[in-house]
């Protein structure tokens, strides 16, 4: 564990908040910095620098100056209405933009997985093109409806409002909402599916799935 500390003071982006890339939208008010740092001891004003329109505070988890230095950052952040950014990456004031960068860090998450398992679809379809293009048993209602309901929550649409015969391309499905469905579909029948064109349909996926399921328990 590190005992060296820093915390960043400016006017950032909480959805782009990176190490090395703190880009801000506006300077720090320098007059401010200097009044609010002239209220502290000297050694704080020490451990502050500002550069590239923003403040860095660094201060130590030992010593006494790693306080009046982390308070002096946090007021700071209070009263230039700013962020405060932990280590330059994490965003810790204010609340709203703690919450915006997190759902950013989510949704980037989010892609970064389906974009992987469309390559690792991708690959399986190249290692076995007849999979999903060969015949297939014709699945049960139960499986149709089980699949259209995973298409349904993904889209944010009503069961009802889901055609079994159209691609899901056509009924507002992108390429991510089609590997989310293949994806649920997968863990929920512990099956592999080497198809996630948006030409799929309910009644395809429901098929393909009904033979990966046979050929599997014979």
């Amino acid at each position: 564990m590190s005992f060296f500390h820093w915390t960043c003071v400016g006017h950032f982006d909480p959805r782009t908040v990176w190490p090395g890339d703190l880009a801000c939208s506006r300077p720090l008010d320098s007059e401010r910095v200097a009044r609010l740092l002239a209220e502290y001891p000297e050694d704080v004003a020490a451990h502050v620098i500002v550069r590239d329109g923003y403040a860095r505070c660094d201060w130590a988890a030992l010593g006494w100056v790693s306080e009046p230095v982390h308070a002096f950052a946090h007021r700071l952040a209070r009263e230039e209405g700013c962020l405060a950014v932990e280590q330059g990456r994490e965003v810790v004031y204010p609340p709203e933009a703690v919450r915006a960068q997190r759902e950013e860090w989510k949704r980037y998450e989010a892609e970064q997985r389906a974009r992987m398992q469309a390559q690792k679809l991708e690959r399986r379809a190249k290692a076995q093109p007849g999979v999903a293009s060969g015949p297939s048993p014709k699945a049960p209602p139960e499986l149709i409806e089980q699949i259209r309901q995973e298409v349904a929550k993904t889209l944010d649409k009503d069961r009802g409002q889901i055609d079994v015969r159209e691609p899901l391309g056509a009924q507002g499905a992108d390429e991510l909402d089609t590997v989310e469905v293949l994806m649920a579909v997968e863990e929920a029948f512990e099956v592999e599916i080497p198809d996630v064109a948006a030409t799929l349909t309910v009644q395809k996926v429901a098929d393909i799935v009904a033979g990966l399921m046979e050929k599997r328990n014979r």
